[in-house]
């Protein structure tokens, strides 16, 4: 049985997608990450990105899905190898947007819940600029009903 064109499925698979690809459309990233990270995260994309989705942008949503994801990495890896435990976790956890900050005692306030509630169930996708534009993306090119029977 296959799926009609009317259920907005997309299925199939990917042309070749390679960390040279990549690599030549983000070249900042280059040697910044272990291979099998960087790796790792493109055979993320792959599995989540369809090309019968995005066809033309394809391309451009592998880069920015890559690139959001290792510049989550590279914030986790702030610190350091010499790094303690406690700065390990700091630089693992999601930052909000600044809302107020002190100059007396030294005191600042985040509102994480922007982060979360914006982008419309895309909450992740705005901690870095490379995710909201995937998300903008995927969201355009995501419209229309789903029959799923």
């Amino acid at each position: 049985m296959f799926i009609t064109p009317a259920s907005n499925i997309r299925y199939g698979s990917n042309p070749p997608y390679s960390l040279t690809d990549f690599y030549n459309f983000y070249p900042q990233f280059t040697d910044k990450v272990p291979e099998i990270v960087a790796q790792s995260f493109l055979d993320y994309a792959n599995c989540c990105l369809q090309y019968r989705r995005y066809h033309g942008q394809w391309k451009i949503c592998m880069g920015l899905f890559i690139a959001h994801f290792l510049t989550l990495y590279l914030e986790t890896l702030a610190g350091g190898e010499n790094s303690s435990t406690d700065d390990v976790i700091s630089s693992a956890q999601a930052h909000g947007i600044i809302t107020s900050e002190s100059a007396g005692s030294v005191s600042y306030s985040q509102d994480t819940g922007t982060i979360t509630n914006d982008l419309d169930g895309w909450a992740q996708w705005k901690l870095t600029s490379y995710g909201t534009q995937l998300a903008s993306i995927a969201k355009l090119l995501g419209k229309g009903g789903m029959l799923i029977w």
